[in-house]
């Protein structure tokens, strides 16, 4: 018994050396300190990892709004130009910024679709296992399949192999211990899929399958943006899941779905009623902003 006390000391004193020598290791720097609530920001663009100017941009934007987690574009660019992408991501881990890896397309709900999700997200991953110094911190997924002109006469079955996909996705991340997020419209919650013998909503079946349903809360009235996701984060505390709530910022949309007229001090502030709302539910996990660009030229 002494003896394996004993080793578990060296090794736990091993551990904590090798971490100590990373830490101070001026080539690697340090991963972002993970904030207890997220402020995400999407990133539709892969200009910040292409272009110096767009990436000093969107890190001073991140300083000035206190973001702390930016979605990153990312399906093309692991394929173009990873070594770029994984500059943005030290570079925003040099500014205390963690970035998710967003990828997605519509036509991932089909089933004939599958493979190249799958194998993007394989891809994904190994990006993230190779990279030196901070890493990404999840993986993100952005699939709305009621965006394909097949959606009303084939609902249900667009809606199971979505699920069927979300299935296949979860272990391949999880064996590399990657998060899998997912960007869910608070309407789902309306929707009832049957599937393995069970009916309930079609947000409940997102929700257990990831790790963080991103909720696409667009709205800008305190009382509906808490009214839109109750059931979701009555079920998300149920479960112990994580959500995050998202809102909108672009102009060109109905007044009462975004900020765009309202402007960043009102969005600032609303969101922290939201927070105040939020903050004693277990699920609950912080905020995000849709998203970078139209972010960027809210008026102040």
């Amino acid at each position: 018994m002494a003896r394996t006390a004993s080793g578990t000391l060296a090794r736990v004193e091993s551990a904590l050396l090798a971490l100590l020598l990373l830490a101070c290791d001026p080539a690697l720097p340090p991963q972002p300190t993970p904030s207890e609530y997220e402020l995400g920001l999407w990133v539709w663009s892969n200009l910040p990892a292409t272009d110096a100017a767009a990436a000093a941009a969107l890190i001073e934007l991140a300083r000035d709004t206190s973001v702390t987690s930016l979605y990153m574009q990312a399906q093309t660019l692991v394929y173009d130009a990873p070594d770029a992408l994984q500059q943005l991501v030290v570079r925003a881990a040099a500014a205390n910024v963690q970035v998710e890896l967003l990828i997605g397309r519509p036509e991932w709900a089909r089933a004939d679709q599958a493979g190249e999700p799958i194998q993007l997200v394989g891809d994904l991953v190994a990006f993230i296992a190779k990279a030196k110094g901070p890493r990404a911190v999840a993986l993100q997924l952005n699939i709305e399949p009621h965006g394909l002109p097949e959606w009303s006469a084939a609902r249900a079955q667009l809606l199971l192999d979505l699920l069927d996909l979300l299935d296949k996705l979860q272990p391949i991340a999880h064996k590399a211990g990657i998060a899998l997020h997912f960007d869910m419209p608070t309407w789902y919650d309306s929707i009832a899929v049957t599937r393995l013998g069970q009916t309930r909503p079609m947000s409940e079946w997102v929700i257990d399958a990831v790790d963080t349903a991103v909720l696409m809360d667009y709205d800008d009235d305190l009382p509906d943006l808490l009214d839109r996701i109750s059931s979701e984060l009555a079920y998300a505390d149920k479960v112990h899941k994580r959500l995050i709530v998202g809102v909108e910022t672009q102009c060109g949309l109905d007044n009462d779905l975004t900020f765009c007229e309202e402007g960043r001090t009102a969005l600032r502030a609303t969101l922290a009623q939201l927070h105040a709302a939020l903050k004693l539910h277990p699920a609950y996990a912080g905020q995000a902003i849709h998203h970078w660009k139209s972010l960027a030229e809210l008026p102040k």
